[in-house]
């Protein structure tokens, strides 16, 4: 059985479409640039990779994000599933003043899919995958669980979050997660944080049929948990390795031509990463876009997912932008400059807070 994604929309730090979102990848450029939803000031190096202010967005700039992007989808079936990863937030940090409102605390989770329900009039359920930095991958990857099982003719997946405000950008400056510099360094000897992003990203995941237009395969997958710390992942990388060799053999074991890594430039996260993909015996070109579009947590799985099938079909391999030199640690085919490619299967790493790891094998259409 083949699963393929017919239709697709999302918005990025580099703008709305997919066609924006290749022209930035292929340039090798970044779009990070000074905070422009809230006043930075003052907290950490108020720089980020943001996408263009949508007009007339509400508040939790999530259900716009949605909106906007799902109100492009044509092929959407009205018995469709929804699926999607979401951030975590279920608050504002003015709503903490509001000491009257003790609701005003519980903003539903849920409330970016179902607003993509209402836009496009389905009647089918409406799930989320609220596992941090992985949700997105693994939004796809209950899509091709749901399709492969018989429990849904057709899966509408992806992911979509907004943190750059107070509250979220706050957060993880207190953390210490993000890069003092602005800018991230994906396996560079001189990583030292991330570069928060936000953005979605929409698949209409489906059985290939004749009729089925087809822009990209998804031939496999498979998800591990670390149970090691909340906020740090396993360092040797073991489990992050078993489901890339879970997804690999899912997918029939394809060669894989070059890797799409979650690569966040944190000291952590990026030597454990290539443990796991040298030890799952993949030693290939490995590139992470998190310097070029930030770390757009629950969305980044989808947002990457997405680049990677659009570098498939348009003959790319990206750049790792902010890299330049390695260390020991994490040693392997890494590249600033993006090249042309003939590539035809990549795989697409996520790991998320909590220890969740998802990897996907993508396909060329």
């Amino acid at each position: 059985m083949k699963i393929v994604v017919s239709e697709w929309a999302m918005i990025t730090p580099f703008g709305h479409g997919p066609e924006v979102f290749l022209d930035g990848l292929a340039a090798g450029r970044s779009a990070a640039g000074p905070i422009h939803s809230f006043d930075a000031r003052g907290i950490g190096p108020a720089i980020a990779a943001q996408v263009p202010p949508l007009p007339d967005s509400p508040r939790d700039r999530k259900i716009g994000l949605v909106r906007r992007a799902g109100a492009s989808l044509s092929r959407v079936r009205s018995n469709a599933w929804i699926h999607l990863g979401v951030g975590l937030e279920a608050a504002h940090l003015e709503d903490f003043y509001r000491v009257d409102r003790p609701d005003a605390l519980r903003t539903p989770l849920d409330a970016a899919p179902w607003s993509l329900a209402e836009i496009l009039h389905t009647t089918g359920p409406v799930t989320i995958d609220t596992s941090a930095c992985a949700a997105g991958g693994l939004s796809l990857l209950t899509g091709l669980q749901l399709l492969r099982e018989g429990l849904a003719d057709q899966v509408v997946v992806g992911g979509v979050d907004a943190m750059v405000n107070p509250l979220g950008y706050g957060g993880m400056e207190r953390l210490g997660a993000l890069s003092p510099s602005g800018r991230a360094r994906p396996f560079d000897r001189r990583r030292d944080g991330l570069l928060m992003g936000e953005g979605v990203a929409l698949f209409v995941l489906e059985r290939e049929s004749p009729q089925t237009p087809v822009l990209g395969r998804l031939l496999g997958g498979a998800s591990t948990q670390d149970g090691y710390r909340v906020t740090a992942p396993r360092p040797d990388g073991s489990r992050a390795q078993v489901a890339i060799e879970r997804a690999l053999q899912d997918a029939g074991n394809p060669t894989i031509d070059w890797v799409n890594a979650h690569g966040t430039g944190t000291p952590l996260n990026d030597p454990a990463e290539v443990r796991a993909l040298h030890n799952a015996g993949l030693r290939v070109p490995i590139r992470s876009i998190k310097g070029a579009i930030g770390h757009a947590m629950a969305a980044s799985g989808a947002l990457e997912a997405a680049a990677t099938w659009l570098c498939l079909s348009n003959g790319l391999l990206p750049g790792t932008f902010g890299f330049s030199e390695s260390e020991p640690a994490t040693a392997g085919e890494h590249s600033a400059l993006p090249r042309p490619s003939d590539a035809r299967t990549a795989l697409s790493t996520s790991f998320g807070f909590g220890g969740q790891n998802v990897a996907l094998v993508l396909g060329a259409p």
